[in-house]
């Protein structure tokens, strides 16, 4: 196997292993049957990128976005809806869910009857998906006021943060190595939100809540 086909199997299975650093999260929440201090929007920004970045793959029709993105769909799904469903705060859910949902329509029939030209509606997906990408990287420290206010980083969660980091570097080479701006220039962003984490998960331990 060719060097590039390492990088890209090398891609696939760590990405794959990294969308399910949820599950711990998830396995509280169905026990304690609460989200609790477990935040939404990393799960809820990780399922836009997931569709967004598999119809970028389908008009590059590049495999490994394309196998990536097909099971992080359905994975992102299941944690979406398991959150809405034992969401502490459902209506503040809810919104977020809402608001994604009409930007994704309003995305959709943007390129579909405006846009329309195949290479310009790749042009646009790569610039969205870049964006998109960029976001879901750095969603897990929006709360970073908070940790820093209550010195603890309960609202972080340490394999979200890996999987971000290794993801990250993967995927920076892998950009780099079929000269791709939109995946090489959010991914890169993503090793230093991690990297943050890391610090503020050992400098502010999470406080055990009764």
């Amino acid at each position: 196997m060719d060097p590039l086909g390492l990088l890209s199997m090398a891609c696939m299975v760590v990405t794959l292993i990294s969308f399910t650093s949820g599950i711990p999260d998830f396995l509280v929440i169905m026990k304690n049957k609460k989200t609790g201090n477990t935040p939404f929007l990393p799960f809820l920004s990780g399922f836009v990128t997931n569709i967004g970045c598999f119809l970028y793959g389908f008009m590059k029709m590049d495999y490994t976005i394309l196998v990536v993105n097909s099971v992080g769909t359905l994975l992102n799904t299941f944690y979406v809806l398991v959150f809405l469903y034992y969401s502490t705060n459902r209506n503040a859910s809810l919104k977020l869910f809402s608001t994604a949902s009409l930007l994704m329509i309003g995305a959709y029939l943007y390129l579909s009857h405006i846009v329309v030209d195949p290479q310009r509606v790749e042009s646009h997906l790569g610039l969205a998906t870049c964006v998109l990408i960029l976001f879901a990287n750095v969603s897990p420290i929006v709360q970073l006021n908070h940790i820093l206010r209550s010195k603890s980083s309960a609202s972080l969660s340490f394999p979200l943060a890996l999987g971000i980091f290794m993801n990250s570097v993967l995927w920076s080479l892998y950009g780099v190595a079929i000269s791709d701006i939109f995946i090489l220039v959010p991914s890169l962003p993503g090793i230093f939100s991690s990297l943050l984490q890391f610090y503020l998960l050992s400098k502010y331990p999470a406080k055990k809540i009764d």
